[in-house]
């Protein structure tokens, strides 16, 4: 699977803003441009499949926290890709249900 990041950062106008890196270059590049506050790897790691499960379950909950206690916002295109990042998750560990009652994809 790819790897997503989501990061929020102090853009050029110091202004805190979030967005989505889809490679380690990208985001090094916002790490190394910008001055990065919080970010969250959106990979699933772990020795067992209950693990996996239990991990792709607490990055569910992390990401919809992740923009939640401030005033910026994703993108709808930042959105869909994480949507889209977090079925590809749920149809692997066997969550797609549990996200989809949670409005997480």
């Amino acid at each position: 699977m790819k790897r997503l990041y989501l990061i929020k950062f102090v853009n050029t106008d110091k202004k805190i803003d979030v967005t989505i890196a889809e490679n380690d270059f990208i985001f090094n590049e916002l790490v190394n441009n910008y001055k990065v506050l919080d970010y969250i790897k959106l990979s699933v790691n772990g020795y067992t499949y209950t693990d996996r499960r239990e991990e792709a379950r607490s990055l569910a909950i992390a990401a919809q926290a992740f923009d939640s206690d401030t005033d910026f916002q994703f993108s709808y295109f930042e959105l869909m890709k994480i949507s889209n990042c977090f079925e590809k998750i749920g149809k692997q560990y066997g969550l797609l249900k549990e996200f989809r009652e949670n409005a997480i994809c």
